[in-house]
């Protein structure tokens, strides 16, 4: 039989162990990133598990992924990778870093709707700035059927897209980003902005210029 002296040392070490255990395990969740400021990580719709571990190393520093990866094993993260832009800042650790990206829980981006006058190179400046390619924007802008449904033809179709800077999740498709711009194009449209279209002489597709939308907005100073 054990003397009482023996369980209390067998109990210590085992005591030891298991911290060591718990902080060692506490350790690979809970280590900071080496992130100097707030940095986007963009996960695209083709993007693997071993290419997100490369992007994570190269954009965010992460120069220990054991902690990620024992997770991404876990949780079968190689299943279920979500596209999107992710914003992190130099507070983040694994565990948090891991929960955001495996939840899909990303972070809005702007974009820049600038003052281009075809439709060709809006397409180009909003391939910079989303995941969708040129290609995707172009094919619906340029389908005749698809501009009806809007409201518009292929040449009132730029009318749709106001210079503006929003906010939109990175990896919106194409489809549904010129959606959210039909929205956006009712929402600045009211009755009362048509009404000073009238009176500057133009309709609201014809304030579809740089010129023409700086006209219209100085009415409203």
């Amino acid at each position: 039989m054990k003397s009482k002296k023996t369980i209390i040392i067998c109990a210590l070490v085992t005591i030891l162990i298991l911290g060591g255990v718990i902080s060692g395990v506490s350790l690979l969740f809970n280590h900071p990133l080496r992130i100097e400021k707030p940095t986007f990580i963009y996960i695209d719709r083709d993007d693997t598990a071993d290419s997100v571990y490369v992007k994570l190393q190269r954009d965010l520093n992460a120069t220990h992924l054991t902690g990620f990866k024992m997770l991404a094993r876990l949780k079968k993260y190689d299943q279920q990778i979500h596209s999107g832009a992710y914003r992190f800042d130099a507070s983040i650790n694994t565990l948090t870093l891991f929960r955001r990206l495996s939840s899909g829980h990303q972070t809005p981006v702007k974009v820049v709707i600038p003052s281009v006058r075809t439709l060709s190179r809006l397409a180009r400046s909003l391939d910079r700035q989303l995941m969708p390619d040129s290609t995707e924007f172009a094919r619906l802008v340029g389908d005749s059927a698809f501009c009806a449904s809007l409201g518009f033809s292929l040449e009132t179709m730029p009318a749709l897209f106001i210079p503006n800077t929003y906010e939109a999740y990175w990896n919106t498709d194409a489809e549904a980003f010129i959606q959210r711009m039909k929205k956006e194009y009712e929402r600045f449209w009211t009755q009362e902005r048509k009404d000073k279209a009238q009176a500057c002489g133009l309709t609201p597709v014809e304030v579809s210029t740089p010129v023409s939308y700086t006209h219209l907005r100085a009415h409203e100073t």
